[in-house]
């Protein structure tokens, strides 16, 4: 068989390289005996002399010095390939949610791309659950309340939760806002098509208010005192540190959501992929990101 006759040409190489077989044996790991056997049936193999033994010397054939210059240009050829896998030149094709993108993504990639320029992005921002397994996507961040999928690699990067914020302002001026009950007093500043917002303990239908499906827009609202807001802890934390906005309501917003980066079990991780997959880690364990456990 062909892989079998590579090895032996290997075999054979290393010998022509040093003419010694007992130099070549102790390099190889092999006894001389095996190296000498391996190169008779190379011989027989090609039909042709590859070497004239005697008990002095050993000298190379013309087709033996032709079988090694043509086993230079397969080990430069198989070095070559090698080397190509241990770089990261490619592209990497990721899906994640917009907010986290905007929020977190697109400055982990800039500044992966400052050390590893060679590496490309292909980034889809849906919040469309693509099946990893059947779409050209390399991995996923995704935000779950429940474990990760059995068939994928989860590497968990950060917790967070939902709190209702609402700009001191607003809170001057309006009714009390202590229980989930009360905002049926309140504006509420909601995404489309979102009637209501479950807490710990209760769902609370949400009065007329301003629906938007831009959080962008939600939370400046919220800033400029137009009502109250539920967001992403992560989304809204340099507006609390600042005192733009505050969080109320803390004791009955207790659901954590984890945000993974996925991908599935079957896939073999390339080098670019390792080191992506460590520097986002590396990134988000040395962050300042509110983490709720």
């Amino acid at each position: 068989m062909r892989h079998k006759r590579l090895e032996r040409l290997a075999i054979f190489a290393e010998a022509a390289e040093l003419l010694n077989f007992a130099k070549a044996a102790e390099k190889l790991g092999v006894s001389k005996g095996h190296l000498s056997q391996q190169i008779k049936k190379l011989e027989q193999e090609y039909g042709v002399p590859l070497m004239v033994r005697n008990t002095r010397n050993i000298r190379l054939t013309t087709e033996g010095r032709n079988a090694l210059a043509h086993f230079r240009q397969i080990n430069q050829l198989l070095t070559r390939f090698e080397k190509g896998l241990a770089e990261l030149d490619g592209t990497i094709r990721i899906t994640a949610p917009a907010l986290f993108a905007e929020t977190y993504l697109t400055k982990i990639l800039l500044a992966f791309s400052k050390i590893h320029p060679e590496v490309a992005f292909d980034l889809n921002t849906s919040y469309q659950r693509l099946n990893l397994t059947e779409s050209h996507f390399d991995m996923a961040f995704r935000a779950t309340t429940k474990p990760p999928p059995a068939d994928m690699v989860a590497k968990k990067m950060f917790d967070y939760h939902h709190c209702v914020v609402a700009s001191p302002d607003y809170l001057s001026r309006s009714s009390s806002l202590s229980i989930p009950r009360d905002l049926e007093q309140h504006v509420c500043l909601t995404a489309q098509q979102n009637t209501k917002w479950t807490f710990s303990d209760c769902e609370i239908p949400l009065n007329e208010s301003i629906a938007c499906n831009n959080n962008h827009i939600l939370k400046q609202l919220a800033v400029e005192a137009h009502g109250v807001a539920r967001l992403p802890s992560f989304f809204v934390k340099d507006e609390i540190e600042s005192g733009a906005l505050v969080s109320v309501l803390d004791e009955f917003c207790n659901e954590t959501t984890s945000l993974y980066l996925l991908y599935p079990t079957t896939t073999r991780e390339t080098n670019r992929l390792r080191q992506f997959t460590a520097f986002v880690t590396k990134y988000f364990d040395n962050s300042l990101i509110w983490n709720d456990t």
